[in-house]
């Protein structure tokens, strides 16, 4: 049974989080997003209490076993009161269904973005927990090129930071900063057989994950099952299989 590390379960139905474990997902982080920049902290205190108290025991209802990150994307930033969901968060961390900050991250790589992903990672290095750092789609190597230094002047154990959507042109740098991997398998990112390609060209990498990113738009709901599919196609071994589908997720957000 596969992981899918990177969903929003508030953006998808009933039918989609079910057609993801008939195709044997059965295990799913679903990632704060806000889509717009909330004018209150409380918007997005709401919102994690609807992640973690609503669509978390739904998609369980649904056979899909699904957990929650927290956290401030940077199209997310509140316009006050940013301290206040820190606070928050630090309390909402040790529920039994939060296994991850994020998503946060960079998008255009202003110093208000800087400032609040430099928060939210001293926040993962404190307790010792999993952050998921968002790339954008544009500028994604320039952009990337601004987060690594970043992170890596906050001296978080690498373990604990998933660089995701990254893509065959980032790959390179990421792959040697020691970081884990988050490869988005969508339209408009990667296609089944391009992220297979990336695991078998990095296949001495032990930190890559799969995730989809459905929701909000056309999702394909089946695109980690089908990278898992892809890479069985090419042979590839046993034990490679098992880290991709499951286990280096496993050992991330322990679960």
């Amino acid at each position: 049974m596969h992981i899918d590390t990177h969903i929003h379960a508030d953006g998808m139905s009933e039918d989609e989080l079910r057609e993801m474990v008939s195709n044997s997902i059965n295990r799913a982080i679903t990632c704060a997003y806000f889509p717009v920049e909330p004018n209150y902290p409380q918007t997005l205190i709401d919102f994690f209490t609807r992640l973690i108290d609503y669509d978390v025991p739904k998609a369980r209802e649904w056979g899909l076993n699904l957990y929650a990150a927290i956290g401030i994307h940077p199209r997310s930033i509140p316009k006050a009161g940013f301290d206040m969901i820190i606070e928050v968060m630090k309390t909402l961390y040790e529920h039994e269904f939060v296994v991850a900050f994020g998503e946060t991250g960079l998008q255009l790589g202003s110093s208000k973005e800087i400032d609040a992903l430099k928060s939210q990672l001293e926040l993962a290095k404190d307790f010792d927990f999993p952050i998921i750092v968002h790339t954008p789609s544009a500028n994604k190597l320039k952009i990337t090129e601004k987060t690594l230094p970043t992170i890596d002047k906050i001296r978080i154990n690498p373990e604990l930071v998933v660089l995701d959507h990254v893509n065959a042109v980032t790959m390179p740098k990421v792959d040697k900063s020691g970081y884990n991997v988050g490869l988005t398998v969508q339209s408009g990112k990667l296609l089944p057989e391009t992220a297979a390609d990336l695991v078998i060209q990095y296949s001495d990498n032990n930190t890559i994950v799969l995730n989809s990113d459905n929701g909000f738009r056309k999702c394909n709901i089946t695109s980690v099952a089908q990278t898992i599919e892809s890479l069985k196609s090419h042979g590839v071994e046993k034990n490679l299989l098992e880290r991709i589908s499951h286990k280096n997720a496993e050992r991330i957000f322990k679960f």
